[in-house]
């Protein structure tokens, strides 16, 4: 995968080549003047981008620039409201600027595979926008294909739950059983109906109304 990272400030340039280089063909620039002719020539599939450097406009401008590419965007303090503004113009990542190596990794890998990355307050906010119907989430994943009529009595439960914006420790009091058990639902839940994680099955228990 090709990746084009973007930040002005070196410490993090390297902290990010060191841990992604490894894996994939990484290219670095330090403004986003170079952007236009630099992307025309990597062809990115992943933008990793420095929150300190941008506005919400700057990337819309970069999805309608680049729409087959991904951005993931760092920020040295994240904040949750405007996480959730980037995920909704498309972003399909959001994280810290410091997060570790082998973190940075993994959700390079998650964004990869078609999945969005986020903490997990960003998470449950976005799933209750979107259950409040205050939300288009199309731009950040495709609609799963899926079937809710595989899931068990006490798995659809759990499901509608998840749709609602509920923690696993939420649901697990609300149903009075443990917490443990919720995440072996859900894992059951996500292979059944073939979905990658909360935010899509979100998505489908939504629109799908159960």
């Amino acid at each position: 995968m090709n990746i084009l990272l973007c930040t002005s400030v070196e410490s993090l340039l390297s902290r990010w080549l060191d841990a992604l280089a490894v894996q994939h063909s990484v290219f670095q620039i330090k403004d986003l003047d170079g952007l236009d002719s630099l992307s025309e020539d990597v062809r990115p599939d992943l933008l990793l981008l420095h929150d300190r450097m941008l506005s919400a406009d700057t990337v819309a401008a970069f999805k309608r620039r680049l729409p087959a590419c991904k951005i993931f965007i760092l920020a040295d303090r994240p904040d949750d409201k405007r996480g959730v503004a980037f995920l909704r113009l498309g972003v399909v990542g959001y994280g810290n600027s410091y997060m570790t190596a082998e973190r940075l990794v993994a959700a390079v890998e998650v964004v990869a595979s078609g999945s969005v990355w986020m903490n997990q307050n960003i998470m449950q906010r976005l799933i209750v926008a979107l259950g409040e119907g205050r939300d288009d989430t199309s731009s950040l994943e495709e609609e799963p294909d899926s079937d809710l009529a595989t899931l068990s009595r006490r798995e659809l439960q759990i499901a509608r739950l998840v749709a609602k914006g509920r923690s696993n420790q939420e649901i697990a009091g609300e149903l009075d059983i443990a917490e443990r058990t919720v995440k072996a639902h859900l894992s059951s839940i996500f292979i059944k109906v073939g979905v990658r994680g909360r935010l899509h099955l979100a998505l489908l228990v939504n629109r799908s109304s159960v």
